[in-house]
């Protein structure tokens, strides 16, 4: 399974929409995600900022 995002959306109500295309078994499908930035987390074990 991979989700690739193809774009991101502010939504009225708060949070964000992100658009992306999810291939399951090698078939792939547009889906759209409800997202909330929770803010950035320094790093990770392997020395990654992240988002979440």
């Amino acid at each position: 399974m991979t989700f690739s995002s193809t774009g991101i959306r502010n939504r009225e109500a708060g949070g964000y929409k992100m658009d992306g295309n999810l291939t399951l078994l090698g078939i792939t499908k547009p889906i759209e995600l409800d997202v909330k930035f929770r803010g950035i987390v320094p790093k990770d074990p392997f020395g990654n900022t992240k988002a979440v």
